[in-house]
């Protein structure tokens, strides 16, 4: 039960807790609620060249009536009825494509002796793809027993060829059985509806190829490729289609679900269906890449990209907000400069795009700006950096050199989607990864050390280039001695205000994962710890994705299974804690800002989350110690009291970030109340004329 593609319980059966599951090469049955199970279907093992079938599909009648579908690519394939889900009968009609992928069953609602299967042949029409009707007669529904009507012909098969891109959106295409549904109007069973990439209706139930409708997924819009409004999907729509079902109250309410999440419509008789997302809330969203607004500001804007979900914004930290789209493709790397002049999207294999956009996510004009000079390939997800001390200059991932834009001013923003920016790029010949060393993976910056760059590769190397800016910059080779060869350099997180402090995090199982350095990379020590299950990194410990290192010593790390925080960074002996509220999730990106302490953590496959952090400053001045204050009792039940000059700022933090209380202007004496604080550790955080003090207390 590794794949689990369908899931049926038998609704004639009011006895027992029947459930049947279309798995891996067979369909497997259970009278017990999924406690024990018995292969029922399917399971034989075929030759070297096609041992099992990847793809089975299953369905049941309200009488117990089941259907199955097994792909061509092993023993045990072809279509199967059976009368009570363990004895199965061969209903393959020789009119089947002799090879076939997963191929989806829809039973007619009004007539259940009529069903359709739907979906990836290996030759026939329409793109390969196949589709067949099943009227049972008599019998077990073998030979004369069932009747067959092949319909593959009436498929629809449209043309729409978008050269800037490369791509034909008006094709069938099930994208080699990853995507494939069918399904029939409750109430007309001439309306039938089948899915790929996009989801098209014939209301003559294919009978003929004249009555069918392109109604989701893609568009071919009649715009300009590079107009501002083109767009690639069916209006509030996406592509990828998994499956469609009915409302039971009114069946011209269809629920569907694809790679964009969950959608619904009022009419799905519509002659232009109109579609309404119901993906607020639902937090499966995997990202890749997250980014706020830098500098000296304490805005609430930030964007993402997301895999197979383009690059979106939102201007609010409140849950269920609704964001919106500002890049299309699979959303990668994203930056914002300050003060929100510019904002750059990237999206898979190297396009990079420049944009102004207004503060609700407005797209007002884009510019394509990866270097005309780049390489001829890229990554699937390649990095970018602002310079923290000028964020209108950029270093670019060049697969295996870097590159720079010095400043985003000389792009002219014209519309150009298509072109790639013949003009302003430096390339950076001296940080060409050594021979053998791979691709570029990730690129830092910070703000205590101008006009140097550290990168690392997908071999396992660590470089810092210093005067990145000039016409001879020198690449240094700072990779750890014991670096693990296995690995790549999934991050490099350096503190914004020590450059000396260098995190260093290589992604794979079974390798030591986290390396730290506080001389600049001279040395390095394992402060793997209790992330890895052995000294040397073996066993089961996770993959570690990202790093951040945030000034006030807290270390982060993004992993396979959670994120992790440390402040004790000890060689083996460290111990990382996983912060609650996420989950066990992937975490590949974060990104934090440290004038108001915003961190915000990006997680494939569970949405976006934000912490509050007390805020850290670069300057002696803003780190000096406030005169004159005291936090005490240290241990305390009901309440605190806070000396401080008269005009201080007074908050309270727990160990996660959140602030719980704030006041300002107090007086000299300040009393908090802490009697709803939990037991634990608190920290009181004292601000007067830009100087700030933090002291810890106990609530008992």
């Amino acid at each position: 039960m590794d794949f689990v593609w369908r899931v049926v319980t038998d609704p004639s059966d009011l006895t027992n807790d029947v459930v049947l599951a279309a798995v891996y090469n067979g369909v497997s049955r259970s009278d017990d609620g999924g406690a024990t199970w018995t292969e029922v279907l399917g399971f034989q093992q075929g030759s070297v060249s096609a041992p099992y079938s990847d793809y089975v599909d299953l369905a049941v009648t309200s009488t117990g009536v089941f259907y199955a579908t097994i792909s061509s690519d092993g023993p045990n394939k072809g279509v199967y009825r059976s009368d009570d889900g363990i004895t199965w009968a061969n209903i393959t009609p020789s009119t089947y494509p002799s090879s076939y992928g997963r191929m989806a069953i829809a039973i007619n609602p009004s007539d259940e002796n009529q069903m359709w299967i739907f979906g990836n042949a290996g030759t026939g029409e329409a793109n390969n793809h196949g589709l067949f009707k099943y009227t049972y007669v008599s019998g077990d529904g073998t030979g004369a027993g069932g009747n067959w009507d092949n319909l593959s012909a009436n498929l629809p098969h449209e043309q729409c060829y978008i050269t800037e891109i490369a791509f034909e959106l008006g094709y069938l295409n099930t994208q080699s059985s990853f995507d494939v549904h069918i399904a029939v109007h409750p109430a007309d069973p001439d309306v039938i509806f089948i899915a790929g990439t996009s989801i098209w209706r014939s209301t003559d139930g294919f009978t003929t190829n004249t009555n069918n409708k392109w109604i989701g997924g893609y568009q071919c819009d009649p715009l300009p490729y590079n107009d501002i409004n083109w767009q690639l999907s069916y209006p509030n729509h996406h592509p990828d289609q998994h499956f469609l079902t009915f409302l039971p109250s009114d069946p011209n309410v269809m629920i569907n679900v694809n790679d964009g999440g969950i959608y619904k419509t009022v009419d799905d008789l519509q002659d232009s269906v109109e579609w309404v997302p119901l993906n607020n809330g639902f937090i499966t969203t995997q990202f890749y890449a997250v980014s706020m607004v830098p500098g000296n500001t304490t805005s609430d804007v930030v964007i993402g990209g997301m895999q197979d979900n383009g690059t979106w914004h939102t201007n609010t930290f409140e849950f269920d907000s609704a964001w919106v789209e500002i890049g299309g493709g699979d959303g990668m790397y994203c930056a914002i400069t300050e003060n929100e002049e510019f904002y750059i999207t990237s999206t898979q294999n190297g396009k990079l795009f420049l944009k102004e956009i207004d503060g609700d996510g407005i797209v007002l004009g884009h510019e394509r700006i990866d270097p005309e000079n780049g390489p001829s390939s890229y990554n699937w997800c390649n990095s970018l950096k602002l310079d923290p001390n000028n964020t209108n200059t950029l270093y670019w991932n060049g697969r295996t050199k870097l590159f720079r834009l010095d400043d985003l001013h000389d792009i002219v923003i014209m519309g150009d989607k298509t072109n790639k920016e013949p003009d302003f790029w430096v390339e950076i010949a001296e940080s060409q990864v050594q021979p053998g060393g791979g691709s570029i993976t990730d690129i830092e910056m910070c703000h205590a050390a101008p006009n140097t760059v550290w990168y690392g590769s997908s071999q396992g190397h660590v470089y810092r280039l210093d005067n990145s800016n000039s016409a001879t910059p020198v690449q240094v080779n700072i990779t750890p001695d014991d670096y693990p060869f296995s690995a790549y350099v999934s991050c490099i997180a350096v503190d914004p205000f020590d450059a000396d402090d260098i995190i260093v995090t290589y992604a794979n199982y079974g390798v030591q994962s986290i390396f730290h350095s506080t001389d600049g990379g001279l040395t390095y020590e394992d402060i793997g710890g209790n992330l890895e299950e052995n000294l040397d990194g073996t066993g089961s410990g996770p993959a570690v994705l990202w790093a951040e290192n945030y000034p006030n010593g807290t270390k982060f790390v993004g992993t396979s299974i959670g994120l992790f925080t440390t402040t004790q960074p000890d060689s083996s002996n460290t111990v990382w804690v996983l912060e609650g509220g996420i989950g066990n999730v992937v975490i590949n990106h974060m990104e934090y800002r440290t004038f108001d302490g915003k961190m915000i953590v990006g997680t494939h496959g569970n949405g976006v989350y934000s912490t509050n952090l007390v805020p850290a400053f670069a300057s002696i001045e803003n780190t000096e110690v406030v005169s004159q204050i005291a936090v005490y009792p240290t241990l305390a039940e009901n309440e605190i009291n806070v000396l401080a000059p008269e005009g201080s700022s007074v908050s309270v933090y727990d160990l996660n970030g959140k602030i719980l209380y704030y006041t300002e202007n107090s007086n000299y004496m300040t009393v908090v109340s802490i009697q709803e604080f939990r037991k634990g550790m608190y920290l009181a955080v004292i601000e007067n004329k830009g100087k700030r003090e933090v002291r810890k207390f106990v609530k008992n």
